[in-house]
């Protein structure tokens, strides 16, 4: 029965059925982790720290270390952008929730 089913549909039909069939597979093999995340997002989350400005500060020395990563040459001004990244995070994340006021607006910060 399925041979002359097979028979019934042109050729290029079923090339054009396995071609999708396995560019559907490949897309699942590739993706599977981010389609069912499961261990590897919990364990991930607990290792991120639950406070906002902890997780703010990390993401920030992870994206400075990057940078200095390919630009070796800010290498000596690493500290003062872990500086001004901890100022920035506790000033937008942290107990104030808002930016520091523009440069000459008159605001003093509290």
């Amino acid at each position: 029965m399925s041979n002359s089913l097979l028979r019934k549909i042109p050729p290029g039909r079923l090339v054009a059925l396995v071609v999708v069939l396995a560019c559907s597979g490949l897309l699942v093999y590739l993706h599977w982790s981010d389609l069912f995340p499961g261990a590897a997002r919990e364990e991930a989350d607990a290792q991120r720290p639950k406070d906002p400005v902890e997780r703010c500060i990390t993401e920030e020395r992870a994206t400075i270390d990057r940078m200095v990563e390919e630009t070796p040459e800010l290498e000596s001004r690493r500290e003062l952008f872990v500086q001004r990244a901890e100022a920035r995070c506790e000033a937008t994340v942290g107990s104030g929730n808002s930016a520091p006021p523009a440069q000459g607006s008159g605001q003093v910060p509290e």
